[in-house]
């Protein structure tokens, strides 16, 4: 039978002994979020600051920032950290993020099951479980979730917000547009999991395909050569062919030729990615005191030895934040003269 509701046991992060069970409602017409919403006097009385930021958009398209707190919560032998959001009228909703962590359904709060597949029961109840706690442990890999959701909130969101009719006006004639509500959207959500997930690596490559779709949909839109191609996923699979055919850093120095300094940050952010993240041997050189990955075993959390490799990832995705504003700008002056 579905369930009403489900009282879950809160507990302080640092101060176990400090708990409170709380009611919530998972009736039918209950509220849904992706983090848990719990009272701020809630928060401040059994949570910790987070120290993350996030940006929330009404249906009016309204900006409102607050700051996430970590709660612990327990159900039933099952119990994790999971970050929420402070309500002010005292709203209690469970969020599908923390559902996820305890490895629960939220219509009748039962255990995930894939029929007999260990590896997906292992993976919900185990090993997110222990990425998420490190996570918060180490100082590196929280710094690099951040930068990825205030990307996520300055690069994405505002500027949708901002832009939201104009931008959906000229989603059907510039590759700019199709790159930025398509393929830098999902490199942001990509990002985001796999922080979440410990495969902070792939983030690298996730951000190099960013980088060269960025760079192949502004000039697909900025050259004159291509202006008589009205169709603008033609336009830039035609930058596409020429990357493939000369090379990624060639285009870039032919169509950046007016800005050397900017054609030099984007070779250089290209060429960090690919070599310490993205081509195999680099892996050997980033990674040289992960003791998972010597031993030949995939990474189970966040360890003393990811600090590195984490901080040189995070000055990447800066890097390319620094990249996205300057060729952004580029574009919308130039975009407006070619049209």
């Amino acid at each position: 039978m579905e369930r009403e509701y489900v009282d879950l046991e809160l507990f302080h992060p640092s101060d176990c002994e400090q708990r409170q069970v709380i009611r919530f409602d998972l009736g039918t017409y209950s509220k849904r979020m992706l983090y848990t919403v719990l009272p701020e006097i809630i928060c401040q009385k059994l949570g910790e600051p987070s120290g993350i930021l996030i940006r929330l958009v009404s249906i009016e398209g309204k900006l409102s920032e607050v700051e996430l707190w970590a709660i612990g919560v327990k159900y039933n032998e099952k119990q994790c950290i999971t970050l929420v959001i402070p309500s002010k009228n005292g709203e209690t909703i469970l969020g599908f993020l923390t559902l996820a962590q305890l490895g629960l359904m939220y219509n009748r709060l039962t255990q995930v099951q894939v029929y007999d597949d260990q590896i997906f029961n292992s993976f919900i109840y185990d090993f997110i479980y222990d990425v998420f706690e490190s996570l918060y442990g180490v100082g590196e890999a929280m710094a690099v979730y951040k930068e990825v959701l205030k990307q996520y909130n300055e690069d994405w969101v505002e500027i949708l917000s901002n832009n939201r009719e104009y931008l959906l006006k000229e989603w059907k004639r510039s590759s700019f547009v199709v790159w930025f509500m398509s393929m830098y959207l999902y490199s942001l959500n990509a990002s985001i999991i796999s922080m979440l997930t410990g495969l902070y690596p792939y983030i690298a490559v996730i951000f190099r395909q960013a980088l060269e779709g960025l760079v192949a949909a502004y000039v697909a839109d900025a050259h004159k050569n291509f202006i008589d191609i009205s169709d603008p996923i033609q336009r830039w699979d035609i930058i596409f062919d020429e990357i493939e055919k000369t090379g990624f850093k060639n285009i870039v120095d032919r169509y950046f030729s007016n800005d050397k300094e900017l054609a030099d940050e984007i070779s250089s952010l290209w060429k960090t990615l690919s070599h310490l993240f993205v081509h195999a041997r680099g892996i050997l050189y980033t990674f040289p005191e992960v003791s998972s990955i010597a031993m030949g075993l995939p990474l189970a959390a966040y360890v003393e030895g990811d600090k590195k490799p984490l901080s040189i990832l995070n000055e990447s995705i800066k890097k390319f934040h620094e990249i996205f504003k300057k060729i952004f700008d580029k574009w919308l002056n130039t975009w407006f003269m070619v049209k």
